[in-house]
C-alpha cells in the first residue's frame, strides 16, 4: 500500500532569479490517480516514475 514511507518530503534554500528567469510561488499542487499507476514499472501512456525521482504532477503558481 502506498503511504508516507514512499514519499520524501525536503525543503531546501531559495536561490535568487538569474536574469531572464522567473521565481514562481507553488499555490496548489495536484494528486491525481494516475499518479500511483506512474509508480508501477510497467508500460503506460507515461514512462514510470523511479524510485528517488520526483513525482510529475500539475501545479498553479504565481
Amino acid at each position: 500500500m502506498v503511504g508516507p514511507h514512499n514519499f520524501k518530503y525536503t525543503e531546501t534554500p531559495i536561490p535568487e532569479p538569474k536574469s531572464n528567469e522567473v521565481l514562481v510561488k507553488n499555490l496548489f499542487l495536484s494528486f491525481d490517480p494516475a499518479q500511483r499507476n506512474w509508480m508501477v514499472d510497467r508500460k503506460g501512456y507515461l514512462p514510470p516514475v523511479g524510485i528517488g525521482e520526483p513525482m510529475r504532477a500539475v501545479l498553479l503558481g504565481r
